[in-house]
């Protein structure tokens, strides 16, 4: 709450404007209501044409407004370069939102995996939508495509093989066939 005086020392002939600027700091999102009251301890005679109580009763003037935070969206990727990202910016508070994903398959086939959000998931969908409420940091991750490889001995009593298992794309792996006694 604001309560500010400019007093007028002079007389004013008819019609006079008087300029006045206040700032004011709001620290929350809200409605705010201004009202201006002109003369508010009558000091002035006033005259409107008809008469001075009605010039007087016109001495009010009252407007609403609304802040609306902002908040910030920034979105990036895991491995950096690995996709597009789109949606980060500036949003009003309320406002519905889509960041995006998609994949970087110019040289390798990276595949989207999720968004997180400081190290806790919140969406498995490459198109996350959600109402801005806060500042974010959204992290796109994104992976390369695994492959299983399996071997096996014929006849199974002649050896063993390793290095089978799950392996992500332009991995070396190496397959080991280890013979009995008596195989080659």
């Amino acid at each position: 709450l604001v309560d500010s005086e400019q007093p007028i020392t002079n007389s004013l002939v008819p019609d006079t404007v008087v300029a006045h600027v206040r700032t004011v700091a709001a620290f929350s999102a809200g409605v705010y209501q201004v009202q201006v009251i002109t003369d508010s301890r009558n000091g002035l005679f006033e005259h409107d044409g008809v008469s001075h109580a009605s010039a007087e009763a016109n001495n009010t003037a009252t407007a609403s407004f609304q802040i609306v935070a902002s908040y910030t969206i920034t979105v990036q990727s895991s491995p950096l370069g690995a996709g597009t990202l789109g949606g980060a910016g500036t949003y009003l508070a309320g406002s519905a939102i889509t960041v995006t994903a998609n994949a970087n398959t110019n040289v390798l086939p990276y595949q989207f995996v999720n968004w997180t959000e400081g190290g806790t998931f919140q969406s498995a969908s490459s198109n996350y939508s959600f109402v801005v409420t806060r500042d974010r940091t959204l992290l796109a991750t994104f992976t390369l495509p695994t492959f299983q490889i399996s071997a096996s001995n014929n006849p199974t009593a002649a050896g063993s093989v390793s290095g089978q298992g799950t392996f992500f794309y332009v991995t070396t792996n190496i397959l080991r066939a280890t013979p009995n006694f008596g195989y080659q």
